[in-house]
């Protein structure tokens, strides 16, 4: 193959183009025709984007050296500019083209005589091409461009991250993905990130459900009020439920309607607002916390400032309360019957950070076997629903016999729970860890979800005693 520079009168359109269905044309106008009435204001607006900024520089016309002619040149690559550029160059083919005789191809035309004027054809002559030997050399090279990515050998278009980091590097959802990518994403959720990330953008775009996902833009700088760890498994939980739901951008186009889903979450992946911190850029939070969480270097009192010395940096953001390494302390819970006793024995000794999938099974089998416990020692009726028995359903018959029989006992972060119907969806998130395959086991959801729990199984297991 050799490289030349042509004037646009030595191409001629290819008879043979892939992109023109058959029947082939049979004559130059009847390809450059077919073309037009193929590709219509596709192909005006690849004019126009010529006549603005010129043909590509490093993008080449393929093309094949007549035999009956060694001046003219068919283009097996290219033929959609080629097509623009003679439109534009050719006045003549106004009234010789038939889809310009015709209700749309007659509107298309005069957007082309209007935009004829500003054509410059001094400033795309001569063409750079490539002269292929002959077809069979040029198809290798034809489908690396036009039949998709072929496994990373062909044109690799960018996802949805990466057209819009091309755009704005600094956008709120740019930098969310980042994060998302550098903290930790599986195959499955960098799938949901790609195809709903519109509406993710969106949902970040809503301030009070933004607010709600512990996070604020602050000059158009996104940043987070949780930390890290809080922020991946909020993020998490919401890409999980957007990919439960049946067409997410549909339902979610209104700031209302994304709302009420985020509302939806449970409060096991939701965080505290009374535990926000202050905000953080989400490109500087891992390290942030990591230096927030460095011990200190004391300095002796009696060593004096330098006179010129710079001043200490400002103290940082306060933190949230620090995690618990285990779900419960020994002795904390005083659970007696032999296999829930086991169970709590585990979730002392496992730390969440390390086995957070672990840790949150072995919690939802030690709840239910503790509420059922207590339901069969009270025979307490459970209806069943469906003909089904549910966890939530044991949870909200306990803790009702339990703080009616004992009405000075202050159980208020389940109270809160089941007064708001919520019951089902933190059972909800501890079964989606076991069954959902997009569910992940979040240390900030199982730890959130404990916390609720926690003195409710304290004192169940007390007054069982």
């Amino acid at each position: 193959m050799r490289r030349v520079f042509l004037e646009l009168h030595q191409l001629n359109l290819d008879l043979d183009n892939p992109r023109l269905p058959l029947p082939r044309p049979t004559s130059l106008n009847g390809a450059l025709n077919a073309m037009l009435a193929l590709q219509r204001d596709k192909l005006f607006r690849l004019a126009e984007d010529v006549v603005e900024r010129g043909l590509a520089p490093g993008e080449a016309l393929y093309v094949l050296e007549t035999k009956d002619n060694p001046n003219i040149y068919t283009v097996l690559e290219g033929n959609r500019r080629t097509a623009a550029l003679k439109i534009l160059d050719n006045p003549a083919l106004d009234g010789e083209l038939p889809f310009f005789k015709q209700g749309e191809g007659r509107a298309l035309l005069k957007r082309f005589q209007l935009l004829r004027p500003l054509f410059d054809r001094s400033a795309i002559d001569p063409l750079f091409c490539v002269v292929t030997p002959d077809r069979e050399a040029a198809v290798p090279w034809l489908q690396r461009r036009h039949a998709g990515e072929m496994d990373g050998i062909g044109l690799t278009g960018w996802d949805a991250p990466e057209r819009d980091r091309a755009r704005n590097p600094n956008s709120p959802m740019v930098t969310l993905t980042d994060f998302l990518r550098t903290e930790g994403l599986n195959d499955d959720e960098d799938r949901i990130v790609q195809r709903q990330y519109t509406t993710i953008e969106r949902i970040i775009d809503t301030v009070s459900a933004r607010r709600k996902l512990g996070l604020e833009v602050n000059s158009g700088v996104l940043c987070s009020l949780i930390d890290p760890d809080q922020l991946l498994g909020v993020v998490k939980g919401l890409l999980a439920k957007i990919a439960a739901t049946p067409a997410p951008s549909r339902l979610l186009n209104k700031a209302e309607a994304i709302e009420a889903f985020v509302d939806e979450l449970p409060l096991g992946i939701l965080p505290d607002p009374d535990r926000f911190a202050a905000p953080v850029s989400l490109k500087a939070l891992r390290e942030h916390y990591r230096a927030t969480s460095a011990e200190p270097t004391e300095t002796p009192e009696s060593t004096p400032p330098a006179a010129n010395a710079t001043p200490p940096p400002p103290a940082p953001h306060p933190r949230p309360p620090p995690r618990r390494e285990t779900l419960f302390k020994r002795g904390e819970v005083p659970a007696f019957e032999p296999r829930a006793r086991d169970i709590l024995g585990e979730l002392t000794k496992l730390k969440q950070s390390t086995h957070p999938t672990a840790v949150t099974i072995l919690f939802r089998v030690f709840l239910e076997r503790s509420v059922r416990e207590y339901v069969e020692k009270h025979e307490i009726a459970v209806p069943k629903k469906g003909g089904h028995e549910k966890v939530s359903d044991f949870v909200v018959a306990s803790f009702n016999h339990i703080t009616a029989a004992n009405p000075n006992l202050e159980l208020k972060a389940l109270e809160r729970v089941v007064r708001a119907g919520l019951a089902p969806h933190h059972i909800d998130v501890l079964n989606r860890v076991v069954h959902d395959r997009f569910a992940f086991a979040s240390t900030s959801d199982i730890e959130n979800i404990a916390d609720t729990f926690r003195d409710f199984l304290v004192a169940l297991w007390s007054k069982m005693r």
